[in-house]
């Protein structure tokens, strides 16, 4: 429902990007895998995480944004910075 001739799809790569470029998010290595996870003031932003535990019984972490978070990305992206 976008005009794709005025506005561009937000990926999450671009805006895990953007978060990781700002400080929101920290790039460690397990292995050879980049992992995030966030940091003080991404959690500040709006960034929460939620363990999890997979059907094999592995233990992870899935982080979304709250609704402050969700409203910076809105104005970010209105403000067209």
């Amino acid at each position: 429902m976008r005009d794709e001739t005025a506005m561009k799809r937000l990926t999450i790569k671009s805006l895990e990007q953007w978060l990781t470029e700002t400080g929101c998010f920290d790039l460690w290595f397990m292995g050879n895998s980049p992992r995030r996870r966030p940091t003080a003031l991404g959690e500040e932003f709006g960034i929460e995480a939620e363990k999890r535990i997979s059907e094999k019984g592995n233990e992870y972490e899935v982080y979304f944004l709250n609704e402050d978070g969700q409203r910076r990305i809105v104005e970010r992206l209105l403000s067209g910075k």
